[in-house]
């Protein structure tokens, strides 16, 4: 049984197109590239493993697409910083902020080795551990106001404990 996947006529494409037509209209030139890369692609699949295997593949390439460009943000937004003059101070740490936040979110797409925290909502990776949820996030109360402390686990914390 074949069937075909996102065809160029579906609901889908018609709303990216527009929007890349409104990003034009404003001033905004969106790349050939990128407007290719969001138009569905039409798929022919003849099962349901081969029409997965195809979707991972294709996730896949776009997880890796986006930690780059990611990646590509943090090294212009560090050049950017460097630039500031140094009495800059506030803008300066503000676009760090945004340097190291792309470079981490590119790193954590790319991380596969570790189990995700969110698998099974955490407690499955605190258990490897040998934590409960109690042990990672606490409330203190400092001079009347609360906190909510959050524990950096790492799996060195295991031996420590021991």
């Amino acid at each position: 049984m074949s069937q075909k996947v996102n065809s160029p006529e579906s609901p889908a494409s018609a709303i990216i197109s527009a929007e890349i037509d409104k990003l034009e209209g404003i001033g905004l030139h969106v790349g050939a590239n990128i407007a290719d890369r969001a138009t569905p692609v039409t798929t022919t699949i003849s099962n349901q493993n081969s029409a997965l295997s195809a979707i991972e593949t294709r996730l896949a390439q776009e997880i890796l697409d986006v930690s780059g460009a990611l990646q590509q943000f943090g090294s212009a937004t560090r050049s950017i910083r460097e630039e500031l003059p140094d009495g800059a101070q506030f803008d300066k740490m503000m676009v760090g902020l945004l340097s190291l936040l792309g470079f981490h979110l590119s790193y954590s797409l790319l991380k596969s080795m570790d189990p995700p925290l969110l698998l099974g909502d955490g407690s499955e990776y605190l258990d490897k551990l040998g934590l409960r949820l109690s042990d990672t996030f606490r409330e203190l109360d400092l001079e009347g106001r609360k906190f909510l402390a959050v524990a950096l686990i790492d799996k060195g914390f295991d031996e420590c404990t021991q």
